[in-house]
């Protein structure tokens, strides 16, 4: 398919730097997703060496986010209990199962989204500096993966802004506010500056 002739070509980019790396993973990928999850996979590929197979187990990685990132969300919002519960009952949903052995971008998505929910919560409604900067760097990821990222985590990001509004501290909703905005234009514009070339 498309996406396993894409991470190959970024294979052999890292195998033939003379041909100018840096064009062949960023400018002449001619498919119209973004470039992330085909790097991650030239890498396993290098390792492991070039096969359908090999290039499937990048969703490893992406696997070990979700479970981890379900079972922090849950800890978070109730206890470990329902942490190591929620994991476990997504790790066998057929959908999860059956994608996470195919090549497609979808597994991946659904891992960074929610990875990226994790840190929205973790936040606290953006007063906590570093799991804001975190979020931040989750999102850009998140579209350089592909861009209907946008869709999941936008309207949770709307939930923020209206909670950061609705903060009887003004002052305070207005500081945490414009700290949301800032991770949001980072996320977005960096990724945006690759989106404009497509």
């Amino acid at each position: 398919g498309i996406h396993l002739w894409t991470s190959l070509r970024f294979t052999r980019a890292f195998l033939h730097p003379a041909h100018s790396i840096f064009y062949e993973l960023i400018n002449a990928n001619t498919t119209h997703w973004p470039p992330l999850f085909y790097f991650i996979a030239s890498l396993f590929n290098l390792i492991f060496g070039s096969s359908y197979i090999v290039s499937a187990m990048t969703n490893m990685l992406f696997f070990l986010i979700l479970i981890i990132s379900l079972y922090l969300i849950g800890k978070k919002l109730y206890n470990p209990f329902v942490g190591v519960l929620s994991a476990a009952i997504v790790s066998f949903y057929p959908v999860i199962y059956g994608h996470s052995r195919l090549f497609q971008l979808d597994f991946a998505l659904t891992a960074i989204v929610t990875f990226s929910i994790y840190c929205l919560i973790s936040t606290d409604r953006f007063r906590n500096l570093f799991w804001s900067v975190i979020f931040c760097i989750s999102a850009a990821i998140g579209m350089f993966i592909k861009w209907s990222y946008a869709i999941f985590i936008l309207p949770l990001v709307l939930y923020m802004i209206i909670a950061c509004l609705s903060d009887s501290k003004m002052r305070d909703s207005l500081y945490r506010l414009k700290r949301l905005l800032l991770a949001l234009a980072i996320s977005f514009i960096v990724p945006s500056l690759w989106y404009i070339k497509r």
